[in-house]
């Protein structure tokens, strides 16, 4: 169970990890996207899944780490209600910007909008989503006026970012890796404190020269769980 649209990372590693897991169990793996409230809502359904190792939860900070912090009313307890399995990914976040805006980097971007306070449109992956909170998170820092557009997930707010609904968007470096050569958005920076080797000539916004984005550090990660009381046995197996 992917918790969030197709084409967002997690549901690219999860299709990747599966076509593994099927070769090396020999069992089909099939991946079902079920989106819904950053997250939250697939994930309540593996939750209470039964605790057989046929359902598993393909996530990201969103509804395990975040949720609980945001005063939701949550279906389920991420400590009580799942058991790790494993880690499968972990990486940046790139900040997408319009080709329309006249920017080339993070400095020229924050001065950009500075000049136009309440201007500009920012998407998300939703309420509480990592994407939304890193924005919040440079937003806060510099102290600019950004408005908020929540999206479902990835392919939704990159194509009205494309289409210029909306101006910037922090997006997983695995789903922005295509705006790297196909030229339809900028990819002006990464959001960890070190460079990544899939984009190596992409800056981080901890380079940017801005003094209060100098510890500027988000990542994000992508993890498998399963229900609690899932036999060990079978966690062990998949985690190897």
């Amino acid at each position: 169970m992917v918790p969030y649209p197709a084409g967002n990372a997690a549901d690219i590693i999860a299709r990747i990890v599966a076509s593994r897991l099927q070769t090396d169990l020999g069992q089909p793996f099939v991946v079902i996207n079920r989106p819904g409230a950053a997250g939250t809502i697939g994930t309540a359904s593996v939750a209470h899944a039964a605790p057989d190792g046929y359902t598993l939860l393909v996530t990201s900070p969103s509804n395990i780490t975040i949720a609980p912090w945001l005063g939701r009313n949550l279906d389920y307890d991420p400590q009580r209600d799942f058991v790790a399995v494993t880690g499968i990914g972990r990486g940046p976040f790139a900040l997408l910007v319009n080709n329309d805006i006249p920017v080339k980097s993070t400095a020229e971007l924050v001065d950009y909008v500075r000049k136009r306070p309440g201007a500009l449109n920012y998407g998300s992956f939703g309420p509480g989503s990592l994407s939304h909170l890193a924005m919040e998170l440079l937003r806060q820092t510099l102290k600019i006026d950004l408005q908020h557009v929540p999206y479902q997930g990835s392919g939704s707010a990159q194509s009205d970012l494309i289409a210029g609904r909306v101006q910037l968007l922090f997006d997983s470096l695995t789903a922005a890796s295509g705006r790297l050569s196909g030229g339809d958005a900028k990819v002006l920076a990464l959001s960890t404190n070190t460079r990544h080797p899939m984009a190596p000539n992409v800056p981080t916004i901890a380079e940017s020269g801005i003094p209060e984005l100098a510890t500027y550090d988000v990542a994000g990660w992508v993890g498998i769980l399963a229900p609690t009381g899932t036999p060990p046995e079978i966690v062990n197996s998949l985690s190897s």
